[in-house]
């Protein structure tokens, strides 16, 4: 039996890296040939270690109002009033969908009997090293949220095994209109695909290295460049907002377009509207600490404050 392995990237650090290669020699140690997608430069000394290489430009990442993931923080201000931060974030969910249907579709040209969708950082566990070496096909695999062991996805990007006819069906289903529409995330889209084609569930759960949920990252609603003070920006229907919390002592001063703001207090949003203003500059000046925020503010989709 012929078998590929067609592994999904994102390796913009030395460690993602690292585990890209070892991954890679780990499964030609199994007798699988590997094909790698990447959106940036790899060095040759990674590549080597693979069959196949495709570099590319493309990485969609899917941006409001075409389609985001959105996440609320709710906190209590010092009037004892409920401040809700509302983040957009962009949805990387189409990217991984988007590499697993060209490295699909070029795998399919070549003469292989068993393919292995993976992403790079997948653990290549003693039951998963089995199931390749036993010929599994056809396979879907959940894997747990490790911030909530209540909290699995039914199907995984991480791990699943097509015989051809099985991957044929699959990616002619991946449509980037159907994705936009879905309430959820990348694998619930894989999951809603999947319903229609002859799939067995493994009975083991599949884990990675590196796991990003942005749900629990601590700096999501804090764009701060300082550790003097934490700051929210909100740029949405032609209203920019800024919210100022956990202000150590020091003098704070603000800058907007080199005019100063003032009346500056914690958790209370001070709001401009930006319909004919540009934002040339933000300044957040922390005792001797200058810090620009512009380019931070001017590239935010949509964020929003609600004071109630």
């Amino acid at each position: 039996m012929k078998k590929i392995a067609l592994i999904s990237t994102y390796c913009d650090t030395p460690e993602k890296i690292h585990i890209l290669v070892e991954n890679a020699k780990t499964l030609k140690s199994l007798g699988v040939d590997v094909m790698v997608n990447s959106p940036l430069l790899l060095e040759s000394s990674v590549t080597n270690h693979f069959d196949f290489y495709f570099q590319t430009k493309e990485n969609p990442l899917l941006q409001w109002p075409e389609r985001a993931n959105t996440f609320w923080w709710k906190q209590i201000n010092q009037y004892n009033k409920e401040v809700i931060l509302h983040r957009d974030v962009d949805d990387y969910g189409w990217a991984a969908v988007y590499q697993i249907q060209k490295l699909s579709e070029i795998a399919l040209t070549y003469d292989y009997d068993i393919f292995y969708h993976i992403t790079y950082d997948i653990i290549i566990s003693d039951k998963l090293t089995q199931d390749i070496l036993n010929n599994k096909i056809n396979t879907t695999f959940h894997a747990i949220n490790p911030n909530d062991p209540l909290d699995q996805w039914n199907v995984s990007p991480l791990f699943i095994i097509f015989n051809k006819e099985n991957l044929i069906k699959f990616v002619n289903n991946i449509n980037k209109d159907e994705y936009i529409k879905i309430n959820g995330f990348a694998e619930d889209y894989i999951e809603i695909i999947l319903k229609d084609i002859p799939m067995t569930e493994s009975d083991f759960p599949i884990k990675d290295l590196i796991t990003v949920y942005n749900g629990c990252d601590p700096n999501l609603f804090n764009y701060s460049q300082s550790k003097n003070y934490n700051i929210f920006f909100s740029h949405w229907l032609n209203k920019f907002s800024f919210i100022l919390y956990d202000i150590k002592e020091g003098n704070l001063k603000i800058l907007l377009n080199d005019q100063e703001v003032f009346n500056i207090e914690d958790l209370v949003p001070q709001r401009f509207d930006s319909d004919g203003l540009d934002i040339n500059s933000f300044k957040v000046i922390f005792n001797n600490e200058i810090i620009e925020y512009s380019n931070i503010i001017n590239n935010i989709p949509r964020n929003v404050i609600n004071y109630i």
